[in-house]
């Protein structure tokens, strides 16, 4: 009786911590998603508010024309086909009128324009303030429920486990059992008088072995859960990892590769290889110089891609154990 109660009570613990764990990975890729699509909107911010300032100097510059046009018409008689005799009558003003006409036409299509191009560069600013206001709202949301959650494992903390309390239940439900079971409590209780229970001595002896056996199932759980759990990191893998660190913070990635100037596909990904041979050949070079010289020189990663698996595995189990840190690396390092 007490075995398939100490395995349902770690197989109870056991789910607990796999939805925790896979709680915490949500909440890591959402905050990850949320930071990606604030930083896209920032960057469509800026690219509306630099075309909208582009389409206002436009603007300017075809206001600028156009008056300089109707002063030289009105300066000049033969431009609006006045002859040169005396009492010629002046032709019609057709050139000039329709250059002017095209003139005009052309400025109200610029003022449309720089209209809707400044209209969208307020919208995405207001949509990236927003976005910004919201990340910050959801952080101290989860800096509270961290603490709330922190508040609520001192009071479990300081209150008697679930295992501790069903392996007293169970206990002192086999102990009624076995009292009850007897034929001399069976006498006794048809003549009336009650079984004595057994000592306190013997009760607490009998609830200390069941809890013995209740956390000796939770360590065998945790040790099975270990099994798949990346270890800490040594000196030497934290010192690649603080390489792998550098080489994906220089490479400024996301300022050079993931804009909306790219419009040619090929060219992105053209930029987008040379960028990462660049990390790679980043950490080659700064790991081993002759080997990265013999990089440079040969241009074979091949012979390095053992080397380069160990850095990218080091940098993934750290990501494992710590998912707040890597914010913006750990995006780069899943481009390679």
């Amino acid at each position: 009786m007490q075995e398939p109660a100490a395995k349902a009570v770690d197989l109870e613990e056991t789910t607990l911590q796999d939805e925790r764990m896979l709680r915490m990975k949500a909440e890591a890729d959402a905050a990850d998603r949320a930071q990606r699509l604030r930083v896209y909107a920032e960057q469509l911010a800026e690219f509306a508010a630099d075309k909208s300032s582009s389409a206002d100097a436009l603007l300017q510059q075809a206001a600028a024309l156009s008056e300089s046009l109707q002063l030289l018409l009105a300066q000049d008689p033969s431009a609006n086909g006045g002859g040169v005799g005396g009492g010629a009558a002046p032709a019609p003003p057709a050139p000039a009128a329709a250059i002017v006409e095209q003139m005009q036409r052309l400025r109200l299509q610029l003022e449309q324009a720089a209209l809707e191009a400044r209209h969208f560069a307020d919208q995405q600013r207001a949509d990236a303030e927003r976005s910004k206001r919201s990340s910050q709202q959801a952080e101290l949301m989860a800096v509270d429920s961290d603490i709330e959650s922190k508040r609520l494992k001192e009071d479990d903390a300081g209150a008697p486990s679930s295992s501790s309390r069903r392996s007293s239940a169970d206990g002192s439900a086999g102990d009624a059992n076995g009292g009850d079971g007897g034929p001399a409590a069976a006498a006794a209780a048809g003549a009336g008088a009650g079984l004595q229970p057994r000592s306190s001595l013997e009760q607490a002896a009998a609830a200390a072995a069941l809890a013995g056996v209740g956390v000796g199932g939770a360590g065998a759980g945790m040790r099975e859960r270990c099994r798949f759990i990346p270890l800490r990191l040594k000196l030497d893998e934290r010192r690649l990892l603080r390489l792998l660190e550098a080489a994906l913070n220089v490479s400024e990635y996301t300022d050079k590769v993931d804009v909306l100037t790219w419009r040619s596909k090929s060219a992105r990904v053209t930029a987008q290889i040379r960028d990462l041979c660049a990390i790679l050949s980043g950490l080659v070079v700064a790991q081993d110089y002759k080997r990265g010289q013999q990089l440079v020189a040969d241009r074979e990663f091949g012979d390095n891609a053992e080397f380069f698996q160990d850095v990218f595995e080091i940098g993934r189990r750290y990501k494992v154990m710590n998912p707040d840190k890597m914010r913006g690396e750990y995006g780069k390092l899943m481009y390679l």
